[in-house]
């Protein structure tokens, strides 16, 4: 519904770790076609990169010249570019930048591919292509690359979820089983609040879906 498809468990768990984002430009933070120049940032991408650079270090990772790969940087707010940069390249930039800590790769073509498969986590947008999108941890659907900060607040919010549930099933389990295996709850007792806890349990996770685009941490 939010337009952000997760395509594994664990690309929900590595997100709390990434600290390092690297964009690819062409395609991913710029749109438009040769003659304009594959050159025009996309629509939110200022805001997005403003917005994230507050928790984690974004760099720009472009085969362009230097010169137009800092232009654009600059134009996204980026300061840190890496420039010149050949498809297998991006591969060797991504391995440097784990120094530093985990990694996100955001990008959309197949000379992406190599880089986003060395990366921690990867994402890509939904109108990138096949390869890309079959190598990323996680699909933007569409192109709107402002969705990333929400996908952060919601890998989030559905950690918590999980760990909210699995205390509430622990402390459950932790106190009722004694109680039913001493015989100190009616039988009639223990299945209803079996069956509150299952509830208790759903409505928590069901919370998820109160989430719109604008709930951002």
């Amino acid at each position: 519904e939010l337009g952000i498809l997760f395509k594994n468990a664990n690309a929900i768990e590595k997100m709390k770790k990434v600290q390092v984002i690297a964009f690819d430009k062409t395609g991913t933070l710029t749109c438009g076609g040769e003659d304009s120049a594959r050159n025009l940032l996309r629509d939110g991408v200022k805001d997005t990169v403003k917005d994230l650079s507050t928790a984690y270090k974004t760099v720009m990772i472009s085969g362009d010249k230097q010169e137009i790969a800092e232009r654009i940087g600059k134009e996204a707010g980026i300061v840190r570019i890496y420039s010149e940069v050949k498809p297998e390249g991006k591969a060797d930039v991504i391995r440097e930048l784990k120094k530093e800590g985990a990694v996100m790769m955001v990008g959309d073509g197949v000379n992406d591919a190599p880089a986003m498969a060395v990366s921690d986590i990867s994402v890509s947008i939904q109108n990138g292509t096949d390869l890309a999108r079959d190598t990323a941890d996680i699909i933007i659907l569409g192109d709107d690359i402002a969705k990333l900060p929400l996908a952060f607040s919601l890998a989030g919010k559905i950690m918590r979820n999980i760990h909210e549930n699995l205390l509430w099933a622990t402390l459950y389990n932790a106190v009722c089983i004694p109680l039913a295996a001493l015989g100190l709850i009616n039988p009639s007792l223990a299945s209803a609040a079996m069956s509150f806890s299952s509830i208790a349990v759903l409505m928590n996770a069901l919370r998820l879906k109160n989430m719109r685009g604008a709930d951002h941490e």
